[in-house]
């Protein structure tokens, strides 16, 4: 079986080094999916190739349902089209085993909306992709696919909060896995990440959200009964700290209600910090930070939070002052 074996690694962008138990032999159609290898890349026979993928994918073998959807992914056999749809549902089912190639493969279409099978779900792609390294023979894929990946999405805050560290790092391993675009441009990418953040920028973006949260823990009714209230307070909360979201959301969007999962959702999954001069502009939560009453129009000359009036600030100053030298420091 070892020519089979390297034709298989080979197919599957995989080091050799894999032991027979990593080819799912316990499962059914195992027979089939060898017969199915022999047959593609030895006897070079694409119908009888077919046939045995076939009937080892309904078997259920789950190497044999990422292989075959390959074909249909890349169009790479002759008289075999590609067929986005099959591909994708070969994935899922192959998936379900936790194959590593396929669930890559599945982020791909939900972070691409490849051929319209999927609608783009960035939350969906970044959470596949990180399982498909749980996987232990995806440490063994050659190009760093998934690593690239990770490291797009966490530079441009797509479906996970932006982290240029985290960006660097997954940059780094895809291009130890040779990754081509990782390899030929790591120090041109390396650079720019240090041109774009620093660990200052990064740290100042950190603690701008995690005073966000504290004031959120302080105010629960801001986030609505188990956190859940419209798309145009959860844009409210985010603009009062200097966040924003790309594009613009309808009439119907704003007044939708769901947590702040939900809102993601809605607005696509990606933020950035507001400048200074935006900031000037957007509407500011004016709930009165001691009684929580609507229509605050006095503010903390320090910090900006809101209250009713000079008696409602001294009320609320006990806790109020644990937060306002954080929230002068990092929004102000």
């Amino acid at each position: 079986m070892g020519e089979l074996l390297l034709n298989m690694l080979k197919l599957l962008n995989i080091k050799p080094g894999l032991q027979d138990e990593d080819l799912f032999p316990d499962q059914p159609g195992f027979k089939d999916f060898l017969a199915a290898q022999d047959m593609e890349y030895e006897k070079k026979n694409y119908q009888k190739a077919s046939d045995l993928y076939e009937k080892a994918c309904k078997a259920g073998h789950p190497l044999a349902q990422a292989n075959y959807a390959l074909w249909f992914l890349e169009g790479s056999r002759k008289g075999y089209k590609k067929n986005f749809r099959k591909a994708f549902e070969l994935f899922e089912k192959s998936a379900e085993k936790g194959v590593g190639l396929s669930l890559y493969n599945l982020a791909h279409f939900y972070q691409t909306g490849k051929g319209g099978v999927v609608k783009q779900d960035p939350f969906k792609a970044f959470s596949l992709v990180k399982k498909s390294l749980k996987d232990y023979r995806t440490d063994k894929i050659r190009n760093g696919d998934p690593y690239w990946m990770l490291g797009t999405m966490y530079l441009q805050g797509e479906g996970t909060c932006m982290n240029r560290k985290k960006a660097q790092q997954h940059f780094e391993k895809a291009r130890q896995f040779g990754h081509k675009a990782a390899t030929t441009d790591f120090m041109k990418m390396t650079n720019l990440l240090a041109q774009l953040s620093g660990a200052d920028k990064q740290h100042e973006t950190d603690s701008k959200w995690d005073t966000m949260c504290a004031w959120l823990d302080k105010h629960p009714e801001e986030k609505g009964k188990d956190g859940v209230t419209t798309m145009r307070n959860h844009l409210k909360i985010l603009n009062k700290f200097g966040f924003d979201i790309y594009g613009k959301l309808t009439e119907k969007e704003l007044e939708m209600k769901g947590g702040f999962d939900k809102f993601m959702e809605v607005s696509g999954g990606q933020m950035y910090e507001l400048d200074e001069y935006e900031m000037q502009d957007v509407p500011t939560v004016r709930v009165c930070s001691n009684c929580s009453k609507p229509g605050a129009k006095k503010r903390c000359a320090k910090c900006g939070e809101a209250y009713c009036d000079k008696k409602c600030q001294k009320a609320d100053w006990t806790s109020h002052r644990k937060i306002c030298q954080i929230v002068r420091d990092n929004i102000s």
